[in-house]
């Protein structure tokens, strides 16, 4: 009986891990200006946080509020301040990324479109 319960447990995860892809993750950093993202990514190097060959995106933040910190994340979880920088769309537009997804595609195929033309760590 405990048999038949952990395999159909199994099968039920497969199908789960099947229609939610996994989403590429990548170190997320934000500075007021160059020299600020720079020594942050020196940090992170220095600390192990990131190694050679991991994926990165360093941006200026560009609110009056300090910048978050820097973290590992997916696209799809960034604040909407975070995508409205990204997208290009400095005007508050709480629907920045979702004008993204009208092409069909979901946000972690979005996520992982975003993360493969990242810079990697060397």
């Amino acid at each position: 009986m405990n048999r038949q319960a952990n395999s159909l447990a199994g099968r039920v995860g497969k199908l789960e891990r099947l229609q939610r892809p996994e989403v590429s993750s990548f170190y997320l950093i934000w500075g007021r200006d160059a020299a600020d993202l720079a020594n942050k990514l020196h940090d992170a190097k220095e600390r192990g946080v990131v190694k050679r060959g991991d994926k990165f995106d360093a941006r200026v933040w560009t609110r009056p509020d300090p910048p978050p910190a820097p973290r590992w994340t997916v696209a799809n979880e960034m604040s909407v301040d975070e995508l409205t920088i990204v997208v290009g769309r400095e005007e508050r537009d709480p629907d920045a990324w979702r004008h993204l997804s009208v092409s069909g595609l979901s946000n972690a195929q979005l996520s992982n479109i975003y993360a493969e033309h990242l810079p990697v760590i060397d």
